[in-house]
């Protein structure tokens, strides 16, 4: 599961877009802190057209601007740090966004419906494997072969979201940091 030159360009762009929203707009940091989901800002600030990106390519964005990107992805772009700087904050946050909406699809695979939460045994799969230098794209096909029954469930951007949120500092998933999981 490898991403097509067009994902590319979209993911890049919205990495890049988010470094932008984050210096033109940073109250949208509020705007999340205050309750509104990402797509609900993009709407209300009208950013798709006026960045004239897709829709889907500024709501990345402004994941991208709250969070930041440290420069892991195998897309080529500068790191810079988001408008929240806070593990913590952050986590706490995204927990509050899902419980009032659908599921994010950093964290879930949304079918119709249906939702698939990260198992605990796919988390440390992930983790160890991570820590092989493996890329997104094979472990979002050794996760979908392992733990769905080789059904395209995780995806590259799924897998990077997840192994960010994992090492953000304050994540205490397995009541040990990241580092010291094997």
């Amino acid at each position: 599961m490898s991403l097509d030159k067009r994902q590319q360009a979209s993911i890049r762009k919205g990495i890049r877009l988010g470094a932008v929203f984050k210096e033109q707009h940073p109250d949208i940091a509020n705007d999340y802190r205050s309750g509104k989901g990402r797509r609900q800002i993009v709407r209300e600030r009208n950013l798709a057209d006026l960045h004239e990106v897709p829709e889907q390519v500024a709501v990345l964005a402004i994941t991208y601007a709250l969070r930041g990107y440290d420069g892991r992805y195998p897309i080529k772009c500068k790191s810079y740090t988001g408008l929240i700087e806070d593990g913590s904050e952050l986590e706490r946050l995204a927990s509050q966004h899902r419980a009032q909406g659908p599921c994010l699809r950093a964290a879930y695979f949304v079918q119709g419906k249906k939702c698939t939460p990260w198992d605990d045994n796919e988390l440390l799969y992930l983790v160890r494997r991570s820590k092989e230098k493996t890329s997104p794209q094979d472990l979002a096909v050794e996760l979908n072969r392992n733990f769905h029954g080789g059904v395209d469930v995780r995806t590259p951007i799924m897998v990077d979201s997840q192994l960010y949120n994992l090492r953000r500092p304050g994540n205490r998933r397995f009541d040990k940091p990241f580092t010291d999981l094997s």
